[in-house]
């Protein structure tokens, strides 16, 4: 009888065989409340690509406990849509059950009570876990790991390296493509250092250069999009840095540089990946916001997914919008969401999502991790805050 790798892992975390062959290690086997890392982890594959994506980690290395809101205030014309929902109106949308594993980390319903059963969320070396193990499972050259931005900015180990703590975790984990949004609160220079200790493409089609006396005037400050070869298909990837960053942070941080939506420019790349590149799907990776990428995906014609961040939303289900799929990755280290792709014949032709809750009680820490989290941490007296 044939078995798969899903079902070999649950046959071998049932027996407690499961050891150095798997990154999840001995959490696997470990129940709390009737679920453990394998089920965590269970998904039904779907092609040969998958597409991996965070957002909004705020510079955290470490686990920790993040409650989701228990308000939230929209429009009155955005009230109980996906982006404005919480609590049991999140529950009831989404169809997620109180008192599990996944109402604890996409509500507030009973969350002091959960903490206690289901521990810590995130942490990197516990995020590098999942990722190891779906690159193992589909092979690396078929997994693309793709980062919303709101990574560099937001803990002290963050403010005491400039942020070249967190781009060292990020080369840990394997990011391979990125936005940004708080990145550019260390000022155009400091950017454009850690953008060269970066191993990854940072890619933003809606940042112009508007220094008449630059010699890149009206030019784009970073590559609009990055082609990846992954799974045997062209992926086009769009970059959408936060659109209202001069506005909303201080205008010193980046003087001399333009932001906005520029829906026109990202319809041109759209199509020029599609007529000129070849590509066989098209990417946005965004920081624009769920509610803001909801209304691109109305104005625009041609994006097959969508891949949001910067209002820290956890999407257990992506949500399709005029033929865009739309999916995002809460924040703060919390979930790893992965989108599997099938693609035939230049399209998309079916795809399965799953948002992985990153329980660090559940799922093993990767050593090495471990050891870089604490290596970043030794120069610094951070020992009585846990940030």
């Amino acid at each position: 009888m044939d078995i798969n790798r899903r079902d070999f892992l649950q046959i071998a975390a049932a027996l407690g065989l499961i050891g150095a062959g798997s990154t999840l290690l001995a959490g696997s086997h470990k129940r709390i409340d009737e679920i453990n890392a394998t089920d965590i982890m269970d998904f039904q594959p779907v092609g040969k690509v998958s597409l991996l994506h965070i957002c909004d980690l705020h510079a955290h290395l470490k686990p920790l406990y993040w409650r989701e809101p228990s308000t939230l205030i929209s429009a009155p014309n955005l009230t109980g849509t996906p982006g404005f929902l919480c609590g049991s109106s999140f529950a009831e949308f989404y169809n997620i059950k109180p008192g599990t594993l996944d109402g604890y980390f996409d509500t507030y319903l009973n969350f002091e009570e959960l903490a206690k059963k289901f521990g810590k969320m995130g942490g990197i070396a516990h995020i590098k876990s999942v990722i190891d193990e779906i690159r193992r499972d589909r092979g690396r050259d078929n997994v693309l790991l793709l980062d919303s931005g709101d990574t560099w900015q937001g803990t002290a180990v963050a403010l005491k390296t400039k942020g070249e703590a967190i781009v060292k975790a990020q080369n840990y984990l394997g990011v391979d493509v990125m936005v940004g949004h708080w990145e550019f609160t260390y000022g155009k220079e400091r950017v454009k250092e850690l953008i060269d200790m970066l191993d990854a493409d940072f890619i933003s089609q809606n940042i112009i250069d508007n220094d008449p006396f630059s010699d890149d005037f009206e030019e784009l400050v970073f590559k609009p999009y990055t082609i990846k070869e992954v799974g045997g298909a062209k992926i086009g990837i769009i970059g959408q840095s936060f659109p209202f960053t001069s506005t909303a942070n201080p205008k010193r941080f980046t003087e001399g540089w333009s932001f906005g939506l520029r829906l026109d420019t990202l319809q041109e790349y759209v199509d020029e990946l599609r007529k000129e590149k070849g590509v066989d799907c098209v990417v946005l990776l965004s920081h624009d916001g769920f509610s803001v990428d909801q209304e691109v995906a109305r104005k625009t014609d041609g994006i097959d997914f969508i891949l949001s961040g910067h209002t820290h939303d956890p999407g257990p289900k992506p949500i399709t919008i005029d033929g865009t799929v739309i999916v995002i990755a809460g924040s703060h280290g919390k979930y790893v969401g992965r989108l599997d792709l099938d693609i035939r014949n230049k399209r998309v032709a079916n795809y399965n999502y799953k948002l992985i809750p990153v329980a660090s009680n559940l799922i093993e820490a990767d050593k090495k991790g471990l050891e870089l989290v604490d290596a970043l941490y030794a120069p610094y007296d951070l020992s009585l805050i846990h940030i």
